[in-house]
């Protein structure tokens, strides 16, 4: 997923998702040719730690 598609899921703003992933306190990602991207699965357990649902 990319960043844009993270927001979209989680209903959180772009700026949101980068920030987090910047103070690297965010789910975990992972790069390809200088791309962020993040599995669904990674997305879905963070929530889960979170203590929140998708």
């Amino acid at each position: 997923m990319t960043t844009k598609q993270v927001a979209e899921y989680i209903g959180s703003p772009n700026a949101t998702v980068h920030s987090w992933r910047h103070r690297e306190v965010g789910p975990d990602y992972f790069r390809v040719q200088g791309r962020v991207y993040y599995w669904k699965s990674d997305i879905d357990h963070w929530l889960t730690e979170q203590g929140a649902t998708a």
